[in-house]
Parts: C-alpha cells; structure tokens; sequence
C-alpha cells in the first residue's frame, strides 16, 4: 500500500515561512478544492491542510500569494494532541513532497519536482 495524495485548489491565503526549533522552514497552508460534482449553485469547497519544508516553502513564500493555482502532491499525515479541555483532537495534513504552480503568472507554468524528497520533508 502507497499513501499518495494530490490536490489541485487555490491557496486561501499568502503563505508564510515559520522556523521550527530545528531551523526547518515550514509553510503551513490551506488549499481550496471546489466540489466539481455539485452544480454551481452551491459553490462549495473542501479545504485541505498542508505542510511544506525547507525549499516547496521557500518556493510557496516567493512565488505564490492568496488565490494561487497549485498542485501539491504528497502523503497525509496523522497526528493527535490533548487540547486544553482535555480532549484528544485527531489531526491530518498532506505533507507536500512535489507541488506544481499552475498560473501563468511568469509566461510559464513552474514544477517543483527536482528538489530531493530529503531536502523538501525532514525527518522527524
């Protein structure tokens, strides 16, 4: 079994480069994936969490903003936490390891494919 997903969607926000206690750079965003199936009445989205490190975040930070054209493809991740009300909160997020800008914003539709997978996500 392969844990492979790919999102084509629009940034809802300008991403924005956090460091970790490790120096990683990491971007955290949202991506907005229309409901293609409903008809347009509805308009209605699915919002996708992801993450991407070191240089997909540099390249996320430079090259796009709020509305940007993207296909992020990567695995999901799982992770829990006990939040203040004591309650254990499930989490997931699609860890991008190739993301595709897909405006032609630069006369040319850019792949972020060539960066090694153990540059784009550290191991934790």
């Amino acid at each position: 079994m392969t844990n492979v997903s790919v999102v084509i969607g629009r940034l809802t926000k300008d991403p924005v480069i956090k460091l970790t206690k490790n120096d990683s750079k990491v971007v955290n965003f949202t991506v907005a994936c229309p409901k293609s199936y409903l008809k347009n009445e509805n308009n209605e989205a699915d919002f996708i969490q992801c993450a991407a490190w070191n240089k997909l975040a540099e390249v996320l930070e430079t090259f796009t903003k709020k509305g940007s054209s993207v296909c992020v493809v990567g695995h999901i991740q799982s992770s829990c936490f006990t939040n203040n009300k004591g309650v254990i909160v499930y989490a997931q997020e699609l860890v991008a390891e190739r993301i595709q800008l897909l405006d032609n914003r630069y006369g040319m539709q850019a792949s972020v494919e060539e960066i090694p997978l153990e540059e784009a996500v550290p191991s934790l």
